[in-house]
C-alpha cells in the first residue's frame, strides 16, 4: 500500500472521524424574538465628532468591518462617552421593530451607570418570561485612554489594564509622501487590522490570541516605531469585551431532542478610542496617578509649535492618496 493510500485508510478509520459522521443534526428554529444588545465605549479624540470633523472625514478608510450587517444598531457610533443599542427583533414586523437609542430617545448612558441585574423585554408579540441578567462581564466597560511618550526611536502607548478586556489591539494609518500610505498595528503577524476594530466573537478573539494578533489582557503597553510614517498618523485602539449568548429553554443536551427557543439575546461588549500618534491626551496618567507634565519653557513651546501635526494634516494626506 502506498504512503497516500495508508494515510486515507487511517483517515477513514479514525473512530473520533467516525463518530462524528455518524452523529445526529439536531434539529434547531429560530427563536420567536431576539435581542442584540451593544455596549460601547468610545473615548479620545472622537469627542471630536465622527461626522463632519477629523475622525468622521477617514469614512470607510479606516473604521471597523467591512460587514454593517454585523454591527446591528450602533446609532451612536463614534460619538463620545458610553452608549448602548438594544435591538428586538423577531415576531415584529420591520416598521414596528423596536430599536433604542431612536430618533425620540437618543439619551447617552450616564458615566456612573452599571448595567448589571436583570433585565426584560415585554409587549405585543414578545414571549412571556422575556427576562435575563446581565453579569459583570459584560458591563460597560470603562474608556479605553492611552498615553504616549517618547521612547527614542519609537513612541510608547500605554494603557490602563480595564478589568474585563478580552484582548487589545492598536492600529495606525499615515502617509509618507504624497503617494504611499503606511499601515502599522500591534500585531505579531502581518494584519493591517482594518477589519478588527469592531466587536468580535470570543471563538474569534481567543484564536487570534493564540496566532499573536491581538494583545493578551496583561499587556498595557505597546512600542510604535516613529520612521513608519511621515507627516503622523491615526492610532486607534480597542479593548475587546466578552460576547454573552442567552436563550430560553437552553439548548437541550440530548442531539435528538430539537430545540425551540422562545427568545434569545446577544450582548457584546467594547471600549474604542483614537488619538493623534506621538500627541500625548495623559488618559493613561490621570488613571494611574503619575506625575503631571513639568512646565514648559516659552522656548520649548514655540519648537513644538512649529513641529504640531493637526489631525486634519493627518487625514488630509491619508485621503490624498486616494484622490478623495
Amino acid at each position: 500500500m502506498s504512503r497516500s493510500a495508508c494515510l486515507l485508510a487511517l483517515a477513514l478509520l479514525s473512530p473520533a472521524a467516525f463518530a462524528q459522521a455518524k452523529a445526529p443534526q439536531q434539529t434547531v428554529k429560530p427563536p420567536v424574538a431576539q435581542a442584540w444588545i451593544d455596549i460601547a465605549t468610545y473615548s479620545g479624540m472622537m469627542a471630536m465628532g465622527m461626522g463632519g470633523g477629523p475622525p468622521g472625514a477617514l469614512g470607510g478608510l479606516f473604521g471597523g468591518g467591512r460587514n454593517e450587517a454585523s454591527r446591528f444598531g450602533n446609532a451612536q457610533t463614534g460619538s463620545p462617552g458610553r452608549w448602548l443599542d438594544v435591538t428586538l427583533r423577531g415576531s415584529h414586523q420591520a416598521r414596528g421593530r423596536p430599536v433604542w437609542p431612536n430618533p425620540t430617545d437618543t439619551r447617552r448612558v450616564p458615566e456612573d451607570a452599571s448595567l448589571v441585574g436583570e433585565h426584560a423585554f415585554s409587549g405585543q408579540g414578545v414571549p412571556e418570561g422575556f427576562n435575563f441578567s446581565i453579569p459583570a462581564a459584560q458591563d460597560i466597560m470603562p474608556p479605553l485612554n492611552l498615553a504616549q511618550r517618547d521612547s527614542g526611536g519609537a513612541t510608547m502607548v500605554e494603557w490602563r489594564a480595564l478589568p474585563t478586556a478580552r484582548a487589545y489591539f492598536l492600529a495606525a494609518m499615515g502617509s509618507r509622501g504624497e503617494n504611499e500610505l503606511v499601515i502599522w498595528s500591534s500585531s505579531e503577524v502581518p494584519e493591517t487590522g482594518t477589519g478588527l476594530i469592531d466587536y468580535q466573537t470570543n471563538a474569534a478573539v481567543d484564536r487570534w490570541l493564540g496566532e499573536k494578533v491581538l494583545l493578551a489582557p496583561s499587556v498595557t503597553r505597546c512600542a510604535v516605531p516613529k520612521g513608519a510614517f511621515g507627516e503622523g498618523a491615526m492610532l486607534r485602539g480597542i479593548a475587546f469585551g466578552s460576547e454573552l449568548n442567552l436563550a430560553h429553554p437552553p439548548r437541550p443536551a440530548d442531539p435528538k431532542q430539537p430545540w425551540e427557543p422562545e427568545w434569545a439575546t446577544k450582548i457584546r461588549v467594547k471600549s474604542v478610542t483614537m488619538a493623534l500618534l506621538g500627541m500625548d491626551m495623559g488618559g493613561a496618567g490621570r488613571q494611574t496617578g503619575r506625575e503631571s507634565p513639568r512646565e514648559t519653557k516659552p522656548e520649548e513651546a514655540s519648537r513644538d509649535e512649529a513641529k504640531t501635526i493637526t489631525p486634519g494634516e493627518v487625514i488630509r494626506g491619508i485621503r490624498g492618496i486616494f484622490g478623495r
